[in-house]
């Protein structure tokens, strides 16, 4: 039996958590299947959504395959939407080790210390972007041909 990860997903807007963990639970000790990252994934989410950042980052940490930097990322967004700087600096450090830098992760965690009044981090961490060679990316642009 399959579970795809969309099926996994729908609690989560519902703000249904106990839902969200039976699936889960159920999926790995019930049927005995391995989850993918997807359900990882879908589990972060879950968890972040219901305003448990610190139990998603936890949750990270105990999963037997290495997360992937989407996983962190979405770690992150969260980070910033609950205004835990601490906890998001700790996720850049995962970030670092996990893939190539990306602008927008630095960027994340230098707003949210701004929007803390925390300037001295702020200055840090734009150092650390001129030291790693990480180049702030324009934003994407579209266009609709009428």
């Amino acid at each position: 039996m399959g579970l795809s990860s969309s099926t996994y997903y729908l609690p989560a807007p519902a703000g249904m958590m106990d839902e969200g963990r039976k699936c889960f639970n159920s999926m790995v000790n019930d049927f005995h299947l391995k989850p993918w990252m997807e359900h990882y994934g879908c589990m972060v989410d879950l968890l972040c959504r219901a305003g448990l950042v610190s139990e998603a980052f936890e949750f990270v940490q105990n999963m037997p395959d290495k997360p992937d930097t989407i996983i962190w990322r979405m770690l992150l967004g969260a980070c910033q939407a609950q205004g835990d700087a601490s906890l998001a600096s700790q996720i850049m450090n995962h970030l670092h080790d996990t893939g190539p830098k990306n602008s927008g992760d630095y960027g994340l965690l230098s707003n949210m210390y701004a929007a803390v009044a925390e300037w001295d981090n702020v200055k840090e961490i734009r150092k650390e972007m001129k030291e790693k060679g990480v180049v702030k990316q324009d934003p994407g642009s579209s266009s609709i041909e009428l």
